[in-house]
């Protein structure tokens, strides 16, 4: 388990989990070095990406990377696993779900979404936010085990959250960084509201009863705090 704590408002980190707006800018480095610069980087967090954002509902929502993994295998970022490995794992899953389920597990990859208020599930992480006051926050992260997976799949899980994560993490102190910057914006009092409107024109009603926009809009911003509001408004 890592431990995060922040000078910033808890939700902050719950919109971070499900935007795909920002990985582009604030993290290319990090993803131009881990995926060793072969990514093209607007077809994954970019227009060009087929990916989706979504508003699950009650504050739920999702960042549907499913077309781009299916592309790479399962992972938007390769995850480093030997060939061995990988055909263990694959036979393994075979074994246990049949050969076309085994094929649409591994193809869908991990998830990526929230749960309002304070839960996130990333690829192989639970993260749990903790409110301290108005402006401190605390996230705990849980990177996952696979029972029974070859051992050097679960080193790799295991070393993927404190490489990204870590004090000298690759990706974490970054989204850490905007937070506090953006606390500190927060004090102005000149343009106080903040527009959600990235994406607003090109939603869409799914069958389900979700909403869908492009993985770059502000849909699941807005599903937050939409649900938030009505929380906060209840009688």
């Amino acid at each position: 388990m890592l431990k995060h704590s922040y000078r910033g408002n808890w939700k902050m980190a719950l919109e971070n989990s499900v935007d795909g707006y920002h990985p582009n800018i604030l993290h290319h480095a990090a993803m131009v070095m881990m995926t060793r610069g072969k990514a093209d980087m607007e077809a994954i967090f970019g227009e060009r990406s087929d990916a989706r954002a979504r508003d699950l509902g009650n504050g739920a929502a999702q960042l549907d990377l499913n077309p781009i993994q299916a592309r790479s295998g399962g992972r938007v970022v390769p995850p480093g696993w030997s060939k061995a490995a990988h055909e263990e794992y694959r036979a393994s899953m075979e074994r246990q779900h049949g050969a076309e389920a085994a094929d649409q597990i591994i193809a869908q990859g991990g998830p990526h979404f929230c749960i309002f208020p304070n839960l996130i599930l990333i690829l192989n992480q639970f993260r749990v936010i903790q409110p301290v006051s108005a402006d401190e926050t605390v996230i705990y992260y849980y990177p996952t085990m696979l029972k029974g997976a070859p051992d050097e799949i679960n080193q790799r899980r295991l070393s993927e959250t404190y490489l990204i994560h870590g004090p000298a993490g690759r990706v974490a102190p970054d989204d850490f960084e905007a937070y506090e910057r953006n606390q500190v914006g927060f004090q102005a009092r000149v343009n106080e509201w903040l527009l959600l409107r990235r994406g607003l024109h090109r939603e869409e009603h799914e069958a389900g009863g979700s909403v869908a926009g492009h993985e770059t809009d502000e849909t699941t911003q807005r599903a937050i705090w939409h649900y938030y509001r009505d929380l906060m408004t209840r009688q």
